[in-house]
């Protein structure tokens, strides 16, 4: 009776063992790097990051490093912009993830150019009516000011006459 509780207790240890190790073998693959301007060769920080398939993304942090983090490698397209800048695409493939160092990291330098401004946006003064009328008023003032311009009569008061009361 004593082999027997061995015995099965050696299996459930065992059995433990196996299920961690494959949950251990389950592989994360990252994709990290860091993005930079193409003239100056600075990092850019807070370009934004996303997948034009899913629309899933993020930020890249204040030194312009990113990573990202997949259980399965993605056949999806990254695309990174910012402000002032050419949006860059990186297709990921399993071809890139072939051509690593390591086989479940990939790391790369993105380089930004400088975009072109659009024709497309119109730049609009806001004009501020009150302001236009105010000047209007005070350019003409000699004319509204009928108290005391002279060759006009001057307003009638609002208090009654005591002759007529």
């Amino acid at each position: 009776m004593h082999f027997l509780k061995n015995c099965s207790r050696r299996i459930w240890l065992l059995f433990i063992l196996l299920l961690f190790s494959h949950i251990g073998n389950a592989q994360t693959l990252i994709l990290k790097g860091t993005i930079k301007d193409a003239h100056s060769d600075e990092r850019i920080p807070f370009a934004s990051m996303r997948m034009q398939g899913t629309g899933r993304g993020r930020l890249s942090d204040s030194a312009g490093s990113f990573i990202f983090r997949f259980e399965h490698w993605p056949s999806d397209t990254l695309v990174v912009s910012y402000v002032g800048y050419q949006d860059y695409k990186l297709p990921l493939s399993p071809s890139l993830l072939a051509g690593a160092a390591r086989h479940d990291t990939v790391n790369r330098s993105i380089i930004l150019e400088r975009g072109q401004y659009a024709v497309e946006v119109v730049v609009r003064k806001k004009v501020d009516r009150g302001l236009l009328l105010w000047r209007k008023i005070v350019r003409r003032k000699k004319y509204n000011d009928r108290c005391g311009h002279p060759g006009r009569a001057p307003l009638p008061s609002r208090v009654p006459h005591r002759d007529l009361i």
